[in-house]
């Protein structure tokens, strides 16, 4: 009889580690639905000789007369990530302020234009998380595009690239458009395993690579500044390719509640 309960015993825990062992993902499914609130940097960087394969350009103006500073793009970002645990497709949308500078050197040698913009960019995605259910790590491919909207320009315009001749804000000389995105990276899971089988994407870090390209010319060619170093190209056109690394921190919108809550708590308590 002991034989017989502990051979049933052993064959209830061994069906029981199967299937959770045997859990799947669905391509795309509601169950366990949820929203995360993420947070992201990315940057890309440049040499000392103001050149870098993070960034390229297309249109009427050749990279050799670009110059990229130090830290060319960062973009900060603020958004939503919706998904389920238990499948491969979600969805990432939000707002980054992304900023870049550089510098365009005339097709006269003399010129130089310095420039700093400031972008407000809206990009959505649709993304898959691919790994195990219950795994710590999941890897991230995501494709998408969005709408970048110029809010600031500042020109410095420099002759021989030493004397400067001018400071200027020229926001109007640039152009708002939309863009592709693309993503791709590895996510750590740091939640807990306490309590339900997949609390521990309460809390997610993702370590990833972007690129981002212009489907739109950035100069609105009506409105050059002149003279300027981009005034001295025949209907001057550029669309920007960039590659940045970032990371982006992710919390589950039911675990922020329960943080403020307990934060709440014992500020009260105080």
């Amino acid at each position: 009889m002991k034989k017989s309960i502990l051979f049933l015993i052993v064959c209830i825990s061994y069906l029981s580690s199967g299937q959770n062992i045997a859990i799947e993902k669905s391509f795309f499914d509601i169950e366990n639905f949820r929203v995360g609130a993420a947070m992201g940097y990315d940057v890309s960087w440049a040499g000392d000789n103001g050149k870098t394969a993070l960034m390229s350009t297309s249109g009427s103006i050749d990279d050799d007369k670009f110059y990229y500073a130090g830290t060319p793009s960062q973009t900060i970002f603020l958004g939503l990530d919706a998904y389920s645990p238990t499948s491969t497709l979600g969805f990432l949308g939000g707002v980054g302020l992304n900023f870049q500078e550089y510098s365009i050197r005339g097709q006269n040698g003399i010129l130089t234009d310095s420039i700093k913009t400031t972008n407000i960019e809206i990009p959505i995605y649709a993304r898959l998380r691919m790994g195990k259910v219950l795994a710590r790590g999941q890897f991230w491919l995501a494709l998408g595009g969005g709408y970048s909207i110029n809010t600031k320009a500042e020109i410095i315009q420099k002759a021989n690239n030493v004397i400067i001749i001018s400071t200027s804000e020229e926001n109007k000389q640039f152009n708002s458009q939309p863009f592709l995105s693309g993503i791709i990276g590895y996510e750590v899971q740091l939640g807990g395993d306490n309590g339900e089988e997949y609390t521990r994407d309460a809390f997610r870090v993702l370590l990833y690579a972007k690129a981002n390209y212009d489907l739109g010319n950035r100069f609105d060619e009506d409105n050059i500044l002149s003279p300027s170093a981009i005034d001295t190209y025949s209907d001057p056109t550029v669309e920007f390719l960039r590659i940045s690394l970032g990371i982006k921190v992710m919390l589950r919108l039911s675990k922020a509640g329960e943080i403020l809550g307990e934060s709440l708590k014992e500020s009260l308590n105080k």
